[in-house]
Order: C-alpha cells, then structure tokens, then sequence
C-alpha cells in the first residue's frame, strides 16, 4: 500500500472529526465563564450586618474605657479578659461589670493618754475590746515585767458602771498557770473561747474569772459579768497594732 493512500484516509479521518466537533458544540460561553469566574475567582464577600455591629461595639468599648475617669470608679478587671476572648472567638457575648468599690477605712481608736501610753509600750500586739468600745471603757491600764513576759492589765469600766479586769501575758518559753479556788465558794466550768479550751470560775458573790489561752497571750477577765455578756467581751477581744 502506498504511502498516498495512508496520508489520503488520516486527512479524511481528521476532517470528519472537525465537523463532528463543530456540530456537537453548542456551548453557550457567558454561562461557561460565570461558571470558571465563581470557581477559580469567587468574589470576596461583604461583611454581614451583625459582623458590623460586633465590630462598632467592639471599638466602642475600647475607646470608651480608655477616655473613662479613673478617679473614684473601679473597672472589674475581668471585662478586658471577656473582652480579647470575644476578639479571639473563644465566646460569643461580651459581659460588662461596672460599678464603685467602697475602700474600708482604717479604724481609729481613742484612748485616754495615760492609757495609750502604755498600750504602746507594750511589746506586742495586746488584745482589746475595740468591736465593743460603746459598751466598755478602758480607764486604766498597768504593766509590769513578769520575768522575761510582760503582763498588762486593763480596768475597764461598763455602762452600768460595772468594774471588769482584763489580765494578759505573752508567754515565752514554757508555761504552767495554775488556779485555786475554795469549793465551798466557787465552782469550777469547762467552756470554749473562740475554739480553744478555757475555765469558768463562778463564785457565790456573783463575781465571775475567766481564763483561756490566746495563742500566745495567757488571758483572765474577771467581773460581776452575766455569762453571756463575759462569752461576748471574751470573744470580741482582738490583737491591736497600735505602732
């Protein structure tokens, strides 16, 4: 077979598909483009409306903290966190807290001269009835050296007129306080002061001693007091830095 003939049947072959080929292709070419433009080059999209609020909300806050007075408000610390979290997408709301905070002042005490005198001499933190200071009345105070303790004793007068000791000693070291009493005259109970063990002494004439341990403060009240009101001044009693 010659070669004419193979190059005659490929140009026939070739010419027959071209026709077929414009025939077949009914293509309509703005519909292919949207098509090939929405897939290979998608438009970005626009920001939706509550993305906008969020945002406007969002700088709002910001420069209103910012430009907020300082002076006499607080600003919970915790609406910057809630704040970036909402930035970072952790949450989807933000939660405000505002509001004052009221500064607790410091208590002042008043004392008579000759009683805070004392007081200050004291070398270390004596308790007193500050919490009760409408009802009671420091009048006097004494202190002396007890070997290497110093003892205080406060004399406290009540709203009727009613004389109360107040005996205190820091304890150094070991110690040992033992308490006698006549049977016949007095009778001994067992109670608690502020979680610690301490004894009762109630005597016949109506006259009542206390005595407990307060760390490391020995304390004795003694006085005509009601159980109740001698439990409430025990109980009320408080360390004092006084320097």
């Amino acid at each position: 077979m010659s070669d004419d003939k193979y190059t005659t049947v490929d140009k026939l072959i070739k010419e027959s598909l071209k026709d077929r080929a414009r025939k077949d292709t009914d293509v309509d070419m703005d519909l292919a483009w949207e098509r090939y433009n929405n897939k290979y080059n998608p438009k970005p999209k626009s920001p939706s409306k509550w993305s906008v609020v969020a945002c406007s909300l969002i700088i709002f806050l910001v420069v209103g903290l910012w430009f907020m007075p300082k002076e006499g408000t607080a600003l919970n610390l915790k609406i910057f966190e809630t704040i970036r979290s909402f930035i970072a997408g952790k949450v989807e709301t933000v939660h405000i807290s505002y509001g004052t905070q009221k500064k607790e002042k410091d208590p002042v005490y008043s004392f008579k001269p000759e009683v805070a005198q004392v007081l200050n001499d004291v070398p270390y933190q004596a308790l007193l009835p500050i919490d009760l200071a409408g009802q009671y009345t420091i009048e006097r105070a004494v202190m002396q050296k007890v070997g290497d303790s110093t003892k205080l004793v406060l004399f406290l007068n009540t709203a009727k007129s009613q004389p109360v000791n107040i005996a205190q000693i820091n304890i150094i070291g070991d110690f040992n306080q033992a308490t006698s009493y006549d049977t016949e005259d007095a009778v001994l109970k067992k109670v608690n002061i502020k979680g610690q063990d301490a004894n009762l002494l109630v005597f016949k004439d109506g006259k009542k001693q206390l005595c407990w341990v307060d760390r490391d403060i020995f304390v004795t009240i003694t006085g005509p007091l009601d159980e109740e009101d001698l439990f409430v001044l025990a109980s009320s009693l408080r360390r004092v830095n006084l320097q």
